[in-house]
């Protein structure tokens, strides 16, 4: 029961605090080999249960960063997201040529969050160390650290698209989704809708 109550208040508080301490819940929160079933059970929701942010947020961010009214990128836009998690989330548009496409779009104080975010991952992470002895969590802090200036940079995350897609060339069975550079950004990525 202590486990699970504690897990339940980090839930919430990942939650609430979004961005880095929200990624690295759920991160923890697939790793059963770190924590014990109770916090793995309750922790893995983060997977898909993060609330979707109110779509003014997300229009802002888009015609921000591509420097047009959303009405001149997309001849439609879905303001109802179909995925939301810790540092994005994805609407469903159509392209002024018809075609369908995701727009991922990340949140607009991400980035000022990543510091503040690690240490108040810190401090998470040495309390479940005290409640729970034995785990050290302070080296995911590390991959951590090395690993969010990449999600942070959705161009990467295209070329790396374009590379998977690149290895598996040729085959019928597998598809990734197209990149629309013309449209991408380091905080937004647009892409073919699979």
């Amino acid at each position: 029961r202590f486990n699970r109550r504690s897990a339940e208040a980090i839930f919430k508080l990942a939650v609430e605090l979004r961005g880095l301490v929200l990624k690295g819940c759920q991160f923890i929160g697939s790793r059963s080999d770190v924590l014990p079933p109770e916090y793995i059970e309750v922790l893995s929701k983060l997977q898909d249960r993060v609330p979707a942010r109110p779509f003014s947020e997300i229009r802002a961010v888009v015609e921000r960063e591509l420097g047009m009214p959303l009405s001149e990128a997309f001849s439609e836009v879905d303001e109802q997201s179909v995925a939301s998690a810790s540092l994005a989330q994805v609407h469903r548009a159509k392209l002024q040529d018809g075609r369908d496409v995701a727009v991922k779009v990340q949140y607009p104080e991400i980035r000022d969050l990543v510091h503040s975010d690690l240490s108040n991952l810190r401090a998470l992470f040495r309390a479940v160390g005290v409640i729970e002895r034995g785990f050290d969590l302070m080296p995911l802090i590390g991959e951590l650290s090395e690993h969010m200036p990449r999600e942070l940079d959705f161009c990467s995350e295209g070329i790396n698209a374009e590379r998977v897609a690149g290895f598996f060339e040729g085959r019928a069975d597998l598809s990734v989704p197209q990149i629309h550079w013309d449209l991408t950004t380091t905080r937004v990525l647009v892409s073919d809708f699979v």
